[in-house]
């Protein structure tokens, strides 16, 4: 089932809401605790509607200002329907940062007589990031739930910013392995001299190590096995399973599963047989392992 998206100031009537709520540019395991503390709620009156708050235009967060962001919006979506969630409330921070917390709470809840937010211990909102979860406490003491954030082992906090570093360095296994859904974007695809080529990628995405990958392209509701390059002057895909040939510029997603290698200074940028045949064994054992 879809995941049905509204407005802060158009949105459907749910029943006795259990709010989710963060900006949620990742979807990491510390954000995923917070869903299942949602689903614990829900247990209690199984009619209630559990519903996703997040952030759009998370490039316009004053923590992204001039750097980039994890994946495109359109992406992002889908992973979290993925995730299981039916409802949604998409804001915009340009529109609403100048809110007070206070005014936006009463936005977001005005309708019901019962509902929860349900927020990490460390998350901010409203006007210069007054509402925060002693706000919480103290003006909603009865519908607040505050979820305690989650750590790796070396007690370092899981958090979007750690993610966008794991893919800077190209550590796509760890991105992966702390995120909920496997890291990716929108890409748009022409053919040149025989090779399949990423025209355009929104410029807004943190720029991912440059290197050889294992990917699945999805293309026209069909999903490839891929080895995509991610170089200085081009990126290009090559198809593992079919001789996949485009006659017009595409629009599809790519799903970044592991890494073969990563390109030093001067390298050539080529995919080359060894880095096929690494491509073919990954994915004959994980059909092997499904």
């Amino acid at each position: 089932m879809p995941m049905r998206i509204f407005e802060l100031e158009n949105n459907e009537y749910f029943n006795k809401p259990i709010f989710v709520f963060g900006s949620f540019e990742t979807f990491h395991l510390g954000h995923n605790q917070l869903f299942l503390a949602a689903k614990e709620i829900k247990k209690q009156n199984y009619e209630r509607d559990i519903v996703l708050v997040y952030f759009a235009d998370v490039e316009n967060l004053p923590k992204n200002m001039n750097k980039g962001i994890f994946t495109n919006l359109n992406y992002r979506i889908q992973k979290m329907a993925n995730l299981g969630f039916l409802n949604a409330i998409e804001l915009n921070f340009k529109n609403i940062y100048n809110l007070e917390a206070e005014d936006f709470i009463k936005k977001l809840t005005y309708k019901y007589d019962e509902f929860t937010l349900v927020v990490g211990e460390d998350f901010k909102f409203g006007y210069k990031g007054k509402g925060n979860t002693t706000f919480l406490k103290e003006n909603f003491p009865n519908n607040t739930f505050i979820v305690k954030e989650l750590k790796l082992e070396n007690g370092n906090k899981i958090s979007t910013s750690f993610i966008k570093e794991c893919l800077l360095s190209g550590e796509i296994d760890l991105v992966n392995t702390l995120n909920m859904y496997k890291y990716g974007f929108d890409v748009s695809l022409n053919e040149k001299d025989d090779l399949i080529h990423i025209s355009k990628v929104d410029n807004k995405l943190v720029s991912l190590k440059k290197g050889i990958y294992i990917a699945f392209l999805e293309l026209n509701d069909y999903v490839y096995y891929v080895v995509y390059l991610n170089g200085d002057n081009k990126q290009i895909i090559k198809s593992l399973d079919y001789d996949l040939h485009l006659v017009d510029n595409f629009l599809g997603k790519i799903e970044i599963l592991e890494k073969i290698r990563i390109l030093v200074t001067n390298e050539k940028e080529e995919i080359d047989e060894n880095d096929l045949f690494l491509a073919k064994n990954y994915f004959i054992k994980l059909n092997k392992n499904s």
